[in-house]
């Protein structure tokens, strides 16, 4: 090892990150914030082995979750992860929820989608799914949010398909499931209308909520 002085022990690391990264054949960014890191390490007089600091991925971007180029890694395994960690409860212990946390986004993609119809008829559908629900306990609809430029909204774009933007109304003829769904515009759009049919439609909130406090 070189000089053991801060100078010396930065340089060292930031060569060998240098190594690495280029060995990968991936563009090292923001030198600066390892610089950072490893001088709080330095000053933290905590007893670290450097072999184990190296060996870990000093990056501004983690690998494992964007490209080189800085783009986002689209996260396709939740499925999978889903899958892996589930497990089989007998309907014997399930004890009666006080409340349901419903992810409207991912409920509609379960629905039967209405092969004739319009976009009224679907969400028809959905009310009389949500009437069920409510029958029982206590419902809360999580819409998602649409905020341009956040990650989410990057994840979206790198998943969406090409399909066309529609400008869905009440009257408008039910496109295909995935034209909708897949269209993060489209998507927005008709959460937007069940939330504001849901909130509007007062015989509907007065007798699926009657027995509710």
């Amino acid at each position: 090892m070189r000089d053991v002085t801060e100078g010396g022990l930065v340089q060292i690391i930031i060569d060998n990150y240098d190594a690495v990264i280029s060995s990968q054949k991936c563009r090292l960014k923001k030198q600066e914030a390892i610089y950072a890191r490893v001088i709080g390490l330095l000053v933290s007089q905590r007893d670290l082995n450097f072999q184990e600091v190296l060996a870990t991925e000093l990056t501004a971007d983690p690998p494992s979750m964007f490209h080189a180029d800085g783009q986002m890694r689209v996260a396709a395994g939740k499925s999978t992860l889903k899958k892996n960690i589930q497990v089989d409860v007998s309907q014997r212990l399930i004890m009666s929820p006080t409340a349901i946390l419903v992810d409207v986004s991912a409920v509609i993609w379960t629905l039967k989608w209405p092969a004739h119809g319009t976009v009224a008829t679907f969400i028809s559908g959905f009310k009389i799914w949500l009437s069920l629900q409510l029958s029982g306990t206590d419902v809360y609809l999580c819409f998602d949010r649409y905020h341009n430029y956040s990650t989410k909204c990057s994840t979206r774009s790198a998943r969406a398909t090409n399909s066309r933007v529609h400008h869905l109304t009440l009257t408008t003829a039910l496109p295909a499931r995935d034209t909708v769904l897949k269209n993060y515009t489209n998507k927005a759009r008709l959460n937007a209308l069940i939330c504001k049919q849901v909130l509007s439609d007062n015989d509907f909130l007065r007798n699926s909520t009657q027995n509710h406090k």
